[in-house]
C-alpha cells in the first residue's frame, strides 16, 4: 500500500495505479485508507475505509465515498480523518465493534422486554 502525505490537494489527485485497484494509507493518520477502484474515469471510484483491531481481530469498515459526483455520500479528508479516529477510539476504549454501534446486550434485552410487555401486558 502506498503511503501518502495527507494534504487535500494530493489526496484529490489519487487514482488507481496502472489501472489496478490501489489502497492508499496516510502518514500520521492511523488506520485510514483510500481505496481507489478503476471504473473507466480518471480517478476511479474512491472509497474511504478505516482499519482497526477489536482484540486481536482486524476489522475494516467503510466510511463513505470520496467522489465529487456523489454529493450525498461525499466525505472530505478532514471528515474521514475524524470518523476514522472516532471508530478506532471506540474499538479500543469501549471494546465494541463500531459497526454494531447501539447494539449491546442491554439494548437487546430492553427490546425483548418491551416486546414481552406488549404481548402479555394487555
Amino acid at each position: 500500500m502506498p503511503q501518502i502525505n495527507p494534504h487535500p490537494r494530493v489526496v484529490a489527485k489519487l487514482a488507481p495505479r496502472e489501472g489496478k485497484r490501489t489502497r492508499y494509507t496516510f502518514t500520521g493518520i492511523r488506520g485510514l485508507q483510500l481505496d481507489c477502484i478503476p471504473n473507466g474515469s480518471e480517478t476511479g471510484n474512491r472509497i474511504w475505509r478505516v482499519r482497526y483491531y477489536l482484540g486481536t481481530a482486524e476489522r475494516v469498515d467503510t466510511l463513505g465515498t470520496f467522489n465529487e459526483t456523489d454529493r450525498e455520500g461525499f466525505i472530505s479528508l478532514a471528515k474521514a480523518t475524524e470518523l476514522a479516529a472516532e471508530r478506532r477510539r471506540s474499538a479500543k476504549i469501549e471494546r465494541a465493534d463500531p459497526r454494531n454501534k447501539g447494539t449491546t446486550f442491554d439494548s437487546l434485552f430492553n427490546r425483548w422486554l418491551d416486546a414481552e410487555v406488549a404481548a402479555y401486558g394487555r
